[in-house]
């Protein structure tokens, strides 16, 4: 192939991906930047409480599950979560501290996989990081699996009822299609996806070859739900 061919290809190739902001897959945090937190997912797994009289942290509470308010994405010097939420938020190498809504918090440990940090002196908050949308994975068809409905009052995941046989479709062009005939575009910006149609802002959590679980609100609706997916096509 020649080499003017081959650049053609890959520029078109870069052309193609443009409308997509994916979420890095690589190892970040070898060195603290300003942009070690930017285009990540992370999900609360526990918290902290300072005590004055053993000078320990003790954990006062275990997230074992991921939940539409423990969930959040660094991008664009912005933390957003699923519902329209959005934070402002900078990274002070020098002190090594993560500054939200221009308050300043201690980050204890930060790695591929992990992300510590106190909120005050007396309360800690630790964060495992989501594994981040790959494009790739997402073209296809997928049917559903599974529906939970999120109980605000217990923070737990509730069965729920779902149309059997319903399955939605992801085009490489943003285009896509469900089992209802309606068209659902879509955008994918790093974990979320914008789906057109019926969800509207849904957080991606799980995706691999075979299954794909996302959290999102109905349009117009208050309620939280999970769906899973498994890849039919």
């Amino acid at each position: 192939m020649k080499i003017k061919t081959k650049i053609a290809i890959w520029s078109l190739a870069t052309l193609l991906a443009a409308g997509f902001t994916a979420c890095k897959d690589d190892d970040p945090f070898s060195k603290l930047t300003e942009d070690s937190l930017e285009n990540t997912a992370w999900t609360l797994e526990k918290t902290s409480e300072y005590n004055e009289s053993t000078q320990k942290w003790d954990v006062i509470e275990v997230i074992s599950d991921i939940t539409p308010f423990a969930t959040k994405q660094f991008i664009e010097r912005k933390i957003e979560r699923v519902e329209d939420y959005e934070q402002e938020y900078a990274i002070d190498v020098a002190k090594r501290e993560l500054i939200i809504n221009s308050k300043n918090r201690s980050i204890v440990e930060l790695s591929s996989d992990k992300l510590v940090y106190d909120d005050n002196e007396n309360h800690r908050f630790a964060y495992k990081r989501i594994p981040p949308l790959l494009p790739a994975k997402l073209y296809g068809k997928w049917e559903i699996t599974a529906l939970e409905k999120h109980d605000f009052h217990s923070d737990q995941w509730k069965t729920g009822t779902f149309e059997k046989g319903y399955w939605i479709q992801f085009n490489k062009d943003g285009s896509g299609t469900n089992s209802r005939k309606q068209n659902c575009k879509y955008s994918i910006r790093c974990n979320i996806v914008n789906i057109d149609c019926i969800y509207g802002k849904s957080f991606v959590v799980k995706l691999t070859d075979k299954e794909l679980v996302f959290l999102h609100r109905y349009k117009n609706t208050g309620n939280y739900t999970r769906e899973t997916f498994k890849k039919v096509k």
